[in-house]
């Protein structure tokens, strides 16, 4: 089995830039290579076609490598093995949640699967009080996608949502079940991404340089130690962190925003962001977030959606800047449109969420006269 034969590339990003000219190119140099996106993983039922090819495209692999005698890796985010390497290390294990359930009470529930750590049956097992904190989106997604788990919700500006369960027990979900890290921008602030670009680039062409020294294996160490030395976090500190660094500018010139009227949803790290940038190019700014807590006095703010913005307001808006978290572009952006159907409007990356693909598509087919761009490169 030659090199390239042994290689094998799965690209699962949603409509990733140029990944069928990638595709096409590793399959053309002899590498075995395939595509799935998350909207399959999603829903699962829709895309079963997809999914069953795609699986007995990675059984055939391993088929393949077995009778070649090569070892295959598979990488999980726990499985077995990782259970018996956590009872071994002298900690308690369980099969199951429910079974974790019903042995101890937890006050904090750390989900890391990407799965959907709890079901309708092992819901009402959770403890009075139970702090969830998911690390993945998909955890304990189940808690808002099925209404008939809890007689009430509350929101906890800066902190999450509570449910009362129809049991009686109270819980509290981090960061409204979406990542932790993602809870406040749901994005990576453009600065980090220019940063995460930079250190990308940096560790490539060091191992470019080493690539007849460098034995095979991960070497994250290395790549460690390659982005501290090239002086990547000094300028990333001094150029955006570091006290006294000075304010942007505002423009001076005219611009096509001068006394247009903006209204910015969501005022996270992108939100601030946008907000400034429109300010700074003129325009006259409303912000609106129902779950931020400190909203700014220097602009026109309101706590609430965009159902509930005033009429006399709404109407005014020239264009719309969507920076909530991806899990509300969608139904953000049909009440806008609902609005006017022929709105400006500036999405944050990324636009949707991979299994809304179809319908934001639809809503755009259904609205000819919007205008709809979303941001794709970082600010500068």
């Amino acid at each position: 089995m030659s090199p390239r034969s042994g290689s094998t590339s799965l690209a699962k990003g949603d409509r990733t830039r140029n990944r069928d000219r990638v595709h096409a190119t590793l399959l053309a140099q002899g590498c075995a290579s395939g595509l799935l996106d998350n909207t399959t993983i999603n829903a699962p039922e829709t895309y079963a076609d997809d999914l069953a090819h795609a699986m007995a495209g990675v059984d055939a692999f391993i088929d393949a490598a077995h009778e070649a005698e090569r070892p295959v890796l598979v990488i999980d985010d726990g499985g077995l093995l990782a259970l018996i390497a956590a009872a071994e290390a002298g900690y308690p294990t369980y099969r199951a949640a429910a079974d974790a359930l019903q042995a101890v009470r937890p006050f904090v529930v750390v989900g890391t699967t990407g799965k959907d750590a709890l079901t309708a049956e092992t819901v009402p097992l959770l403890p009075d009080g139970v702090v969830l904190a998911p690390y993945a989106t998909r955890d304990f997604a189940l808690l808002a996608s099925d209404p008939e788990l809890a007689d009430t919700v509350e929101e906890i500006p800066g902190v999450g949502r509570r449910y009362r369960l129809r049991g009686g027990a109270q819980v509290t979900i981090l960061g409204d079940g979406r990542s932790l890290n993602l809870f406040e921008s749901d994005a990576i602030p453009n600065q980090g991404y220019d940063a995460y670009r930079a250190g990308t680039l940096i560790a490539a062409k060091a191992f470019c340089a080493q690539a007849d020294t460098t034995p095979a294996g991960v070497h994250a160490d290395l790549v460690d130690d390659v982005i501290a030395a090239s002086g990547l976090y000094d300028d990333y500190h001094d150029t955006y962190l570091a006290a006294g660094v000075p304010a942007r500018a505002a423009s001076t010139g005219p611009t096509g925003l001068a006394g247009m009227a903006a209204c910015v949803v969501g005022y996270g790290a992108a939100g601030r962001l946008h907000a400034q940038l429109l300010t700074d190019a003129g325009a006259q700014l409303t912000i609106l977030d129902p779950k931020h807590q400190d909203l700014p006095k220097t602009y026109r703010s309101f706590r609430h959606g965009v159902d509930d913005l005033p009429a006399a307001v709404a109407a005014g808006i020239g264009l719309w800047s969507v920076c909530c978290p991806t899990a509300d572009h969608l139904p953000v952006l049909q009440s806008i449109l609902t609005q006017d159907p022929a709105e400006r409007v500036l999405l944050e990356k990324p636009a949707c969420q991979g299994h809304e693909i179809d319908a934001f598509t639809r809503l755009l087919d259904e609205h000819p006269n919007a205008r709809v761009m979303s941001t794709r490169t970082p600010a500068s």
